[in-house]
């Protein structure tokens, strides 16, 4: 047989290792290290699989990932989340819609010292959910606010998924970070919009709040930490922006500035600063095996030539370049609602980044902004729709069916979809402002 032939069988085993349940890290391991064997040598595999394995989990450039990885769980553990979402709903409370948009607001600012879906889910669906259930609102409107919220965490700096992007594609993570910047910006005034785009289509699904005094506003924000969550951000990004720090002294730097900070405000005990520790150890062994098992299965793509054999077809067939962006864009949505953004970014990006960058010119960053956005639309997408499960797992609420969520979805969709097409016809919204600071 042929590598190529190989290659085909070996990515049809993978994905049914992955139908019959198997991890999709130990799926990707098992198929492309026999898939390897086969092409070249047993011995080869083996000693393929141990360089990657080592290559990854000694990477100074992926030990950035455990450093914001902490910073995330100590923000969480700390109770920072809960704290940001009280500041920005005595701000916006008592506009219509406005604990929702307060939502969206918290989870970008939250982003800011996480980068984590799951830990954004978490966190304002034990404290942003019960506060609009109390408020009246319908789940369509506070599941998704929350379930979007967590898309706009992961764009914003720092993002664990951007540096798993930059490792696979060797892309720099201090311009993945900047490219991330405004793209989140326009996603939580697009989330706004939906919001109220709901408050005018069903006033009773998004109520209003009694306004704040101006003296209770600033008391939210001084007890919320926003100066200090803004100094550890301006230190750290900051300081990566600036040419200070690499990309892991920068999230050093963040996650002892966290830690130092809620000490000093008291937030955080050591027994809370312990379970952060383990939580972080854990998702980072997770997040290390996961990279690891994909590289093993990105070489064995490698020798089997899928790539070169996609790409010459595609060359053939003299195709302009949106066509196939639209393709691969397409095959993102589906695949988001399968599975999770890391996964499908680590087994995809080996297969359609050549095919992109090295026959159509795109922007590798640009590209990486886009995909991730492109993936979240998959996740909220009925029937499947990952991160709705995600909500729906957290919230625990026996009064909120998945029905519920999705029959509001669709706003939200909408405002995904036009980010995405902004970012497709003005692709300077996400490498401008890495191109005007970095060159």
């Amino acid at each position: 047989m042929s590598p190529l032939t190989i290659g085909i069988i070996g990515f049809v085993i993978f994905v049914v290792l992955m139908v019959l349940g198997l991890p999709i890290p130990i799926a990707m391991g098992v198929a492309g290290l026999v898939g390897f064997a086969i092409i070249r040598t047993p011995d080869a595999a083996i000693q393929m699989a141990i360089s990657e394995i080592t290559k990854n989990f000694s990477s100074y450039t992926l030990s950035v990932a455990p450093m914001f990885i902490l910073m995330g769980f100590v923000a969480y553990e700390s109770g920072v989340g809960g704290k940001l979402f009280t500041a920005c709903e005595t701000c916006f409370g008592h506009y219509r819609g406005g604990m929702a948009m307060s939502t969206t607001v918290a989870c970008g600012i939250f982003g800011a010292i996480c980068g984590s879906t799951p830990a954004t889910i978490g966190t304002m669906s034990a404290v942003a959910y019960p506060e609009m259930k109390k408020a009246g609102y319908h789940p369509k409107v506070s599941c998704n606010t929350i379930a979007v919220g967590s898309c706009i965490a992961v764009m914003i700096p720092p993002s664990i998924t951007f540096v798993m992007y930059g490792n696979a594609c060797e892309a720099s993570i201090g311009r993945l970070f900047m490219a991330g910047i405004v793209p989140g910006i326009i996603m939580v005034v697009l989330t706004c919009l939906a919001v109220k785009i709901h408050g005018w289509l069903d006033p009773s699904s998004c109520p209003k709040s009694e306004k704040s005094s101006w003296a209770k506003r600033w008391k939210s924000i001084r007890d919320g930490g926003l100066l200090e969550i803004a100094i550890v951000f301006c230190l750290s990004i900051g300081g990566l922006f600036a040419g200070w720090f690499t990309a892991t002294e920068a999230g050093a730097i963040g996650s002892a500035g966290m830690i130092v900070i809620c000490f000093i405000r008291r937030s955080l005990t050591i027994k809370k600063l312990f379970k952060a520790l383990i939580d972080t150890g854990k998702l980072t062994a997770m997040v290390f095996i996961l990279l690891s098992c994909a590289s093993i299965f990105s070489r064995f793509i490698a020798v089997s030539t899928i790539s070169t054999a996609i790409a010459n077809k595609i060359r053939s067939w003299n195709l302009q370049g949106w066509m196939v962006l639209t393709v691969i864009l397409v095959f993102y949505v589906i695949a988001g609602m399968l599975t999770e953004v890391l996964s499908i970014i680590l087994l995809t990006i080996p297969v359609f980044l050549p095919i992109l960058v090295g026959i159509y010119g795109y922007d590798k960053v640009w590209f990486g902004v886009l995909v991730i956005l492109v993936i979240a639309i998959g996740g909220l997408t009925p029937p499947v729709g990952m991160g709705v499960f995600m909500v729906k797992g957290c919230i625990k609420d026996p009064d909120v069916s998945l029905s519920d969520i999705f029959s509001g979805v669709w706003p939200f969709l909408v405002a995904i979809a036009v980010c995405v097409v902004l970012l497709i016809l003005f692709p300077n919204l996400a490498i401008g402002l890495p191109n005007m600071i970095l060159g």
